[in-house]
């Protein structure tokens, strides 16, 4: 049986002004089974303290500790409500992540346990995730450049099954979703296309009708073949994958161009 399952990713942020994180938690919710439980790093904070140098182990780990605290209470006392509750938690350095949703067929336990390996263990050497926010962080900086920062806001898009995506930057006729591509490792590249061609598939009739994916190209030229292959069907089957523009990230004036909507309608996040 298809299992929905919702997750948000625990993020310990130091300093968010440099919009720089490291995943340390993972909340998984099954609504069809009544099931929400969590998984946060205690047993690997040197690794995190040495991400960020200036951070020091005790502040990490008594942190850790005082939201475990606040999450043990919730889930033991309102387990219904739980994920919702903790969606919204904003604990001092700690934030979570906006809501994404998948399906699968792994039993809750194994489910939460494959995020935890993937987004928490497999975070802090190179972390896709943190990459992105910069990238966000640069797409921002041309939006108020021009002042339109105003125009966009990030936006979740779900299709009739419920099926969730979080789109950074949204207004009614276009949006846009940096991606990084610039991993060592091949299998990282070939997972993150595939679950993109995946996501653009889903959501094809549900994204504005105008999306542009701004990208960073792995360095190694033996693995850009698989991002440049990725960016060549998505942005040639319209039929499958709607109106897609991709645009490297290090382009500013191409995405500038793009992201411009003179006479553009806010839309809410």
């Amino acid at each position: 049986m298809k299992l929905v399952y919702n997750y948000i990713l625990l993020r310990f942020m130091p300093n968010r002004a440099a919009g720089e994180f490291a995943n340390v938690g993972v909340v998984v919710n099954c609504p069809q089974l009544g099931y929400c439980d969590y998984r946060i790093n205690f047993s690997h904070s040197k690794r995190v303290t040495d991400f960020f140098p200036s951070v020091s182990k005790r502040l990490f780990t008594e942190g850790c500790k005082s939201l475990r605290k606040i999450l043990d209470h919730q889930v033991k006392s309102n387990q219904a409500g739980f994920f919702d509750m903790a969606s919204r938690i904003q604990e001092g350095v700690f934030h979570f992540s906006q809501i994404q949703t998948s399906l699968g067929e792994r039993e809750p336990q194994a489910f939460l346990d494959s995020l935890y390996e993937t987004f928490v263990l497999g975070n802090l050497a190179e972390s896709a995730d943190s990459q992105e926010a910069m990238m966000e962080v640069e797409i921002r900086q041309i939006l108020r450049k021009f002042d339109w920062g105003k125009r966009y806001r990030r936006k979740t898009f779900a299709d009739k099954y419920g099926y969730r995506i979080s789109i950074p930057f949204a207004s009614d006729g276009k949006a846009a979703k940096p991606l990084y591509f610039n991993h060592e490792d091949v299998n990282a590249i070939i997972d993150k296309t595939t679950l993109w061609k995946d996501r653009l598939w889903r959501m094809r009739g549900e994204l504005p009708p105008e999306m542009l994916i701004a990208y960073r190209q792995p360095d190694n030229p033996d693995n850009r073949v698989f991002c440049d292959d990725f960016i060549k069907e998505i942005k040639s089957d319209h039929s499958t994958y709607g109106n897609i523009t991709a645009i490297q990230s290090c382009r500013a004036d191409e995405i500038a161009k793009f992201m411009c909507i003179p006479d553009a309608t806010l839309v809410g996040g």
